[in-house]
C-alpha cells in the first residue's frame, strides 16, 4: 500500500512538473515570437500541395497503426484489429493534451482487450514501437549531417549510435531486453525477419511521408533548404520527446526557434511551423483516421 501511495505521489508531481514546464517553455516561446510576426510569417501554399501534405499524413498514420497491429500480433496479443487501431488513434490524441504518458498507457490497455498478464507485453510492442521510430529518426540526423557537413566527424558519433540501435532491433538475435519481459509476461514470442521487416519499411515510410508532408509546411512559411531541414528536424524531434511537458508544447517550438535560426529562418516562422507540422503529422490524421473507423464500424452493425 506504501509503494502505491509513493507511485500516485510520484504521478501526480510529474505531472505537475509537465504543467509547469509547459507553461513555461511556452511563455518563453510568447517571448521570443510577436503576434504580427505569426500572422505574416505565412506565405500561402497552392491547393494541390495543402491536398498532397492531407494525403501523406493520412498515409502516414495509417501505416503507424499498421505496423502497431504487427507488432502487437508478433509479440502474441490478440485483441480485435478495430480495437487496436481505435486504441492507437485515441491514444495519439490523448499524447497530445495530458501528463504522464497517458496515451501510451492507453494504448497499452487496449491491446490487452482484458486478458490478464498481457499488459507486459502490450508495454514491450509500446518499447519497440518507439525503438524503429528513433532509428528511422537517427538515420534522417545522419543523412542530414553527411548533407550539410563536409567534414564526418559530427556525423561519425550519430552514425555509430544509430548502427548500434539497428543492431538490437533488426539482428538475428532479439534485442536483449525483450527476452526477460517476455518471461515476465507468459513467454511471449519475439519479433521473427519477416515481421521486423515489415516494421522497419512501415516505419520508414511514416516518417519519409511526415518529413516530406513537413517540408511542403516549412517552406510555406519560409525558405528553407531541404538539407538544412533535413539535419535540424531530427533534431526538434528527439528534444520534443523529452517528458518536460505536456505533448512537446513549448519544447518543440523552442527547439525549432534555436536549431533553425543560424540558417536565417524567422523565429515566428519557425515557432509556427513546427506547430502545424506536429498538428498536421499527429492531430489531423489520427482525429480524421478514428472518426473514419468509428463510423465504418457503426455502418457494419
Amino acid at each position: 500500500m506504501a509503494m502505491t501511495g509513493d507511485l500516485r505521489a510520484s504521478r501526480w508531481v510529474w505531472a505537475i512538473v509537465q504543467i509547469v514546464g509547459m507553461v513555461v517553455l511556452v511563455g518563453l516561446v510568447i517571448r521570443r515570437v510577436e503576434f504580427d510576426a505569426v500572422a505574416s510569417s505565412w506565405r500561402g501554399m497552392q491547393a494541390t500541395t495543402g491536398v498532397a501534405v492531407v494525403v501523406a499524413v493520412l498515409l502516414a498514420m495509417g501505416l503507424r497503426v499498421w505496423k502497431w497491429q504487427v507488432q502487437v500480433r508478433a509479440l502474441g496479443l490478440t485483441a480485435p484489429a478495430d480495437k487496436l487501431a481505435r486504441g492507437y488513434l485515441t491514444g495519439a490524441l490523448l499524447g497530445v493534451v495530458t501528463p504522464l504518458r497517458l496515451g501510451e498507457l492507453y494504448r497499452i490497455r487496449a491491446a490487452t482487450a482484458g486478458e490478464p498478464g498481457t499488459a507486459g507485453r502490450a508495454a514491450v510492442a509500446v518499447v519497440v514501437d518507439k525503438g524503429y521510430e528513433l532509428l528511422v529518426v537517427l538515420v534522417t540526423l545522419t543523412i542530414g549531417l553527411a548533407l550539410v557537413d563536409t567534414t564526418p566527424r559530427r556525423g561519425v558519433p550519430v552514425a555509430v549510435v544509430t548502427l548500434a540501435l539497428a543492431w538490437l532491433l533488426l539482428g538475428r538475435t532479439r534485442a536483449p531486453w525483450l527476452p526477460t519481459w517476455a518471461l515476465r509476461t507468459g513467454g511471449a514470442p519475439g519479433l521473427g525477419g519477416a515481421d521486423k521487416l515489415k516494421i522497419v519499411t512501415a516505419t520508414a515510410a511514416a516518417h519519409g511521408l511526415n518529413l516530406l508532408a513537413g517540408l511542403w509546411i516549412w517552406r510555406s512559411f519560409g525558405e528553407l533548404a531541404a538539407s538544412d531541414y533535413l539535419v535540424r528536424i531530427p533534431l526538434v524531434t528527439l528534444l520534443n520527446t523529452l517528458p518536460v511537458t505536456i505533448g512537446g508544447f513549448g519544447l518543440r517550438e523552442l527547439a525549432a526557434i534555436e536549431l533553425f535560426a543560424p540558417v536565417g529562418y524567422p523565429a515566428a516562422a519557425a515557432a509556427t511551423a513546427a506547430a502545424a507540422l506536429f498538428f498536421a503529422a499527429n492531430v489531423l490524421p489520427a482525429a480524421a483516421l478514428l472518426v473514419a473507423s468509428t463510423v465504418a464500424m457503426r455502418l457494419r452493425r
